[in-house]
């Protein structure tokens, strides 16, 4: 059954989208559903431990600190002169300030090394400004999400991937120390090399070293991936 377990979650995740469910709701449900059916009660108790653990964590603070910033920034005006800068710049390219948005994206990401802020600050500061420009809801919030996150989603396929293939049960319990080095273009091929590094008996926890490289083998992301393990 664990074979067709990731068919089944995508599955009943696209369900529950489609009803209307909100997305942060549907993937709490699928992750405690298929948790509890595959591991026991225990594993709610390993979701909840390893939950209050990464918000046990300082970088989190970066989260509203790049909100405040981008306000700052958006109410200022500095926002607003910047986009009109890059129309300008960009105004016989097609999908030029959506290449931009992702350009920023990358550099707050590298900067920045915390996904949540990047996505939020860019939401705050680009999308109004795309939108603005009657670019499409889509394209602008797809230049958003792939300027701050899509490397994180490569880094998650694989980390689901290694804790698969542990004797041990095991949840993941969230990433550290990302940081977001070159941008991968499309049509690249994506490799994504999972290291263990730390393994704490006490803690029943490990620490892996993700690092995701384009087809030259240049490294582009990197970050570390905390695992729990519960009896």
């Amino acid at each position: 059954m664990e074979v067709y377990m990731p068919l089944i979650m995508f599955g009943l995740l696209i369900v529950l989208l489609v009803i209307g469910l909100p997305i942060v709701y549907a993937l709490s449900l699928v992750a405690l559903g298929t948790a509890f059916v595959l591991w026991g009660s225990g594993s709610i108790y390993a979701i909840v431990t390893a939950s209050v653990s990464t918000m046990n964590n300082w970088n989190l603070l970066a989260t509203p600190l790049f909100t405040f910033m981008s306000l700052m920034l958006f109410e200022a005006g500095i926002v607003e002169d910047l986009y009109e800068a890059f129309y300008s710049m960009t105004a016989n390219v097609r999908g030029g300030l959506a290449m931009c948005t992702v350009a920023v994206g990358a550099l707050m990401g590298a900067m920045t090394g915390v996904v949540a802020g990047t996505v939020i600050a860019l939401t705050t500061i680009a999308l109004p400004q795309t939108l603005k420009y009657q670019y499409d809801e889509k394209i602008s919030m797809g230049a958003v999400l792939s300027g701050g996150a899509l490397g994180v989603g490569f880094m998650s396929a694989a980390s689901s991937v290694a804790l698969s293939h542990q004797d041990l049960r095991a949840v993941s319990a969230g990433y550290d120390h990302i940081r977001f080095i070159k941008p991968v273009f499309l049509g690249e091929t994506i490799t994504v090399k999972y290291t263990v590094e730390q393994k704490d008996e006490a803690a029943m926890k490990t620490v892996a070293a993700v690092e995701v490289l384009n087809e030259k083998g240049e490294l582009c992301t990197v970050g570390k991936h905390i695992a729990k393990y519960f009896d």
